[in-house]
């Protein structure tokens, strides 16, 4: 993945994070508990997300 790839999959983790916790879980922990956890799913998949495969040269090998 490149860095506008990790970059919107972060978005779509946070905001799904965001709707989860609106939906399920609000009545046991306030929002702002569930936007920190959002943040760092965000940060986890730009640092750790998966990187662009290297290009293989082409004529060697067998």
């Amino acid at each position: 993945m490149e860095w506008g790839d990790r970059l919107f999959w972060g978005m779509v983790f946070f905001i799904g994070i965001i709707f989860f916790w609106v939906g399920l879980l609000e009545r046991f922990a306030p929002l702002w508990v569930g936007v920190i956890i959002g943040f760092f799913a965000l940060f986890f998949m730009l640092k750790y997300g998966p990187r662009p495969k290297e290009k293989e040269e082409k004529g060697k090998g067998a």
